[in-house]
């Protein structure tokens, strides 16, 4: 069933999402989603919507799941494992928030 799941959450998420962005699964039970051209503003409102839609679909055997969602901006000067890791960062914090919320990274300041 959990193979059932990550599938659906991902057809979910492509669902309220351009044609030209990408969902990617990204380990276990995360997943990265690519929004080119996107400034923050438009991320955090990507954001919702995905998690909005993962909340109010219904999986198999009537299962409903829900996620946290963080939106990180690529900064171009910035290495993509740094990106990811303020990414994943923002993430704990969403899942520290109570599970079920958005979060945005911040940028490193040096």
């Amino acid at each position: 069933m959990g193979d059932a799941v990550l599938a659906g959450v991902a057809r979910a998420a492509q669902g309220v999402l351009r044609p030209v962005d990408l969902v990617a699964r990204w380990g276990g039970e995360e997943f990265l989603v690519i929004l080119p051209e996107t400034e923050l503003e438009g991320g955090l409102s990507a954001g919702e919507k995905i998690r909005c839609a993962i909340q109010d679909a219904v999986f198999t055997e009537g299962l409903k799941v829900t996620v946290s969602v963080n939106v990180a901006q690529f900064i171009p000067t910035e290495a993509a494992d740094a990106l990811v890791a303020r990414a994943d960062a923002a993430m704990h914090e969403s899942k520290r928030k109570g599970r079920n919320s958005s979060s945005c990274a911040r940028k490193e300041t040096s």
